[in-house]
């Protein structure tokens, strides 16, 4: 009796949790939603049910004359989010937000890199069937690297084009994907 009681006890503790257990397909799909939504419509990063995570010493880079980089990430998720504005010597601050691997020495398998970019293509198909984005037919292939991407057809809010973009080495050493305001091109308003 004592094993069952403390079995359902354990049972109702996982279960009301607020634990976050999901896949690495999943928990990519929401991330990218949430970072795409955030700069295509210059808003806020919707950081329900994330928390704040340290951005990795790989991930953190300086851009343009002043940058500040937040880290997200669901409870025990493998990936996380790099949220990055950065001012350029114009004085536009454009935003970026990066996926990454929580662990950078972590191998995205075969599966895995099949199911991402699965669903990056399904979602990138949909938004241009949709009306509202297009190939970025400027995208550079950078070999090894496999990387693909699309723009919001119009600028955001703030004037800006913006780019959606996954890139992955087919060894499964790297992985990177996310959204963000180009700097190629100038914003129409600060």
């Amino acid at each position: 009796m004592k094993k069952l009681t403390g079995f359902v006890l354990a049972a109702l503790l996982f279960s009301s949790g607020t634990s976050h257990a999901s896949s690495l397909n999943d928990d990519f799909s929401k991330l990218f939603e949430r970072c795409r939504v955030a700069i295509e419509q210059s808003l806020a990063l919707d950081k329900a049910e994330l928390q704040p995570t340290q951005v990795h010493e790989d991930h953190s880079r300086s851009w343009g004359t002043n940058t500040t980089q937040t880290g997200w990430a669901f409870e025990n998720s493998e990936l996380y989010i790099v949220f990055t504005a950065w001012m350029s010597r114009d004085g536009t601050t454009r935003n970026l937000c990066d996926i990454h691997l929580q662990n950078p020495d972590q191998i995205v398998t075969e599966s895995e890199q099949g199911q991402l970019l699965r669903y990056f293509l399904l979602r990138q198909n949909q938004l241009i069937a949709q009306g509202t984005h297009e190939l970025d037919r400027a995208l550079s292939p950078i070999p090894p690297v496999m990387n693909l991407g699309f723009l919001l057809s119009a600028q955001n809010p703030k004037g800006c084009t913006v780019t959606n973009n996954i890139a992955l080495l087919p060894n499964g050493t790297y992985f990177s994907a996310g959204s963000g305001e180009q700097a190629i091109k100038s914003c129409d308003q600060n």
